[in-house]
């Protein structure tokens, strides 16, 4: 087949934490009116799979390229039967929700998927606020769950400072968020699995309070603190007259879906 750069069609999320960094400050065309706090610009997540926009292949999905290209569209041996990553801009411009996603371990046994964890998050603020990620090192599971349900955040995680451009990598089972006053690029695996500690969902309705907290301890029963997540600018490699820059690696499963 002739392989040419595809261009895909994105999906607009309207989460309660965005605004209009997206428009206003990448220029980015074709969004509604209103709140824009996330483009998926990559996409084989169910209904927001991607539409290819030019050449050949126009009109096409991104999943029905995928399944019948596995081998071209994502590398030799691989098997779907969803397009692995799912990249998107994420504006949060108010709190991000402070959540964390399933490690392959807690997909096979306690949602009964198999490999759907998030890769990691290769984020480039636009703006300078920090992110909070990972727990601060004194906190017991007690400690956390009371900083959580006084919505001290503060308290039971440490804030990054961090520089426009620099990249933080955040693997499955890291508790994180983001925001306020910041615009991120993410890159994670496509999946459907999180976990979270707010009082609402992202919308901004309430949870009634018995729900918040088993939310709470799910998300505290899948917590890893094995890493602590650090910004940092990347990696330049030097080729010939590019100089691509690597932002982040994790380990890669064999097979990824949502």
């Amino acid at each position: 087949m002739d392989w040419y750069p595809l261009k895909l069609s994105f999906h607009v999320r309207t989460y309660a934490f965005g605004e209009r960094l997206i428009p206003t400050r990448l220029g980015k065309q074709g969004v509604p009116d209103g709140v824009v706090a996330e483009t998926w610009e990559i996409s084989d997540y169910k209904e927001t799979t991607g539409t290819i926009l030019n050449g050949d292949y126009q009109g096409r999905t991104l999943h029905d390229l995928v399944l019948a290209n596995p081998y071209q569209l994502v590398g030799q041996g691989w098997r779907g039967p969803h397009f692995p990553l799912l990249e998107k801009f994420l504006d949060a411009s108010h709190m991000l929700p402070v959540h964390l996603h399933a490690d392959e371990e807690t997909a096979r046994s306690k949602y009964n998927r198999t490999a759907r964890p998030r890769l990691g998050t290769s984020s480039g603020p636009l703006r300078v606020p920090p992110p909070s990620a990972g727990v601060r090192a004194e906190m017991t599971h007690q400690d956390l769950f009371d900083a959580f349900k006084d919505r001290d955040y503060d308290r039971a995680m440490p804030r990054l400072p961090t520089r426009t451009g620099e990249t933080v990598y955040i693997p499955a089972g890291i508790i994180h968020g983001f925001g306020p006053d910041t615009l991120i690029f993410e890159v994670q695996q496509t999946s459907d699995l999180g976990a979270n500690v707010m009082p609402n969902d992202p919308y901004n309705n309430p949870y009634p309070e018995e729900t918040w907290e088993v939310n709470i301890r799910n998300t505290l029963s899948e917590l890893r603190t094995h890493y602590q997540p650090r910004p940092h600018p990347g990696l330049p490699l030097e080729e010939s007259v590019n100089r691509p820059v690597v932002g982040a690696a994790g380990p890669l499963p064999p097979s990824a879906g949502p």
